[in-house]
């Protein structure tokens, strides 16, 4: 009998154990069920057709959501934040712009850069010195805001502008391009605001090679890129007057995208002697292997306009027969081959070589090209600049005929050999060109 009771005990207690374990179940996907009800009302509020979420900090309430999407939305109206990303920019079917483009904001504390361009040399440096880690404020549709800030900005009384842009630096690579943009806003710190190898630009830029130029040049793409473009100049600081971009080397293959939105915009390509620039790519620290190389980066991932050029200069030799120090230098010749194209058709650029920094920008460029007066003041300014090494390291100074004839000596055959071949070519037209205007010709 006793036997029989325990029995019913235990099947009791199993009863309850499953009851408890079910119930417990129902109560939790009731909770995580509400929690996420409460935070797609903070996701999915709409003010003007524009949807924000922010990091951390959700409310429950949907008023109160809808103030804080109002205030966030004001705050980039007042440009008090400031466009650090824009993502994935292309539809999933067709070669065009999506409908909508997602993008980041957030606070940049520029004070920074303005006052030490060395130590916040790129624009990643300047995200990672700003709060922008938890403070981020996401866009659905970029260009929608575009639009409203530009109704912002042209209200009678706004206290906001777009700075238009005045200069963009295009480049090979490891030729100096960094100590460009560091003396321009060094120049007129007050005046320059200088996105070095920002984020923006390039995922449109970047895209150009493997796209095509049908796609960079669609009205739909540059539309886009204007958008980014006006979003980066904004300000409500009226001594802000002027906008300089230095773009990755990457992004010279996006020049046509360039040209299409900012027709009338003065650019400059920074090149360097072939032997010189590929040892700066090639000269790795000791244990790591040439493969790891940034001007290796198109034989590990080809364009069809790379494999081109490979079949146009390889002499017949497929990708895999020709050495890494080949692709190196067919690597560079891609990326001053966009520069090339364009100067000849537009004559709007121009070229300067890596041994005329920094006296080419104080005498020529900054004052005839780009149109910014060098009094002694900026000069000074630019000096100082060059005593620090471009990207930070204070015990090293600019001194640009040293590096070269260490590299020089470093070169193997190899480099030689391939520098010759494949990018000899580009130098040699490059400096034609250059010598052409710096003789007034």
């Amino acid at each position: 009998m006793g036997a029989k009771e325990n029995n019913g005990k235990a099947r009791l207690r199993y009863q309850l154990r499953k009851i408890i374990i079910v119930a417990s179940t129902c109560i939790l996907i009731v909770v995580v069920k509400y929690l996420s009800v409460g935070r797609n009302k903070v996701d999915d509020q709409n003010v003007g057709n524009v949807n924000l979420r922010k990091n951390k900090g959700h409310s429950n309430s949907s008023e109160s959501a809808a103030k804080h999407v109002e205030h966030n939305i004001e705050k980039i109206l007042k440009a008090k934040l400031h466009l650090v990303d824009v993502f994935d920019p292309t539809a999933t079917i067709g070669v065009q712009v999506k409908d909508r483009v997602a993008a980041d904001f957030c606070h940049l504390k520029w004070e920074l850069h303005k006052s030490a361009p060395s130590q916040y040399a790129m624009f990643r440096e300047l995200v990672a010195g700003s709060p922008c880690g938890g403070e981020r404020i996401h866009i659905p549709d970029i260009g929608e805001v575009a639009r409203l800030a530009r109704e912002r900005d042209e209200a009678e009384g706004s206290t906001t502008k777009s700075m238009p842009l005045k200069g963009v630096v295009f480049h090979e690579s490891r030729v100096g391009s960094t100590l460009v943009a560091n003396s321009l806003a060094a120049s007129k710190p007050a005046n320059h605001r200088v996105y070095s190898e920002s984020s923006p630009p390039i995922s449109l830029l970047g895209l150009c090679d493997k796209m095509g130029n049908d796609f960079c040049t669609s009205p739909k793409t540059v539309s886009l890129f204007q958008d980014i473009v006006y979003l980066m100049g904004r300000t409500s600081d009226l001594a802000e007057t002027s906008m300089f971009f230095k773009i990755q080397s990457a992004g010279t293959k996006g020049m046509s995208l360039f040209r299409a939105a900012f027709p009338d915009v003065p650019w400059i390509f920074v090149y360097r002697e072939p032997v010189q620039v590929m040892m700066s790519h090639l000269a790795l620290p000791p244990g790591m292997k040439m493969t790891n190389s940034n001007c290796l980066r198109s034989y590990k991932r080809p364009s069809k306009n790379y494999k081109k050029m490979v079949a146009k200069l390889g002499g017949g030799r497929t990708m895999k027969e020709l050495s890494h120090e080949d692709h190196c230098a067919l690597h560079l010749a891609s990326i001053c081959q966009p520069s090339i194209d364009e100067q000849f058709k537009s004559q709007t650029g121009r070229m300067v070589n890596y041994a005329e920094l920094p006296g080419a920008l104080v005498d020529d460029i900054f004052p005839n090209h780009f149109g910014i007066p060098v009094a002694e003041v900026e000069r000074q300014n630019i000096e100082e600049v060059c005593t620090h090494y471009s990207k930070g390291k204070r015990d090293k100074k600019w001194n640009e005929k040293g590096d070269s004839d260490k590299k020089e000596k470093m070169a193997s055959e190899a480099v030689k050999e391939a520098s010759r071949v494949f990018l000899a070519p580009s130098y040699e037209w490059l400096e034609k060109e250059n010598r052409k205007f710096s003789s007034g010709s």
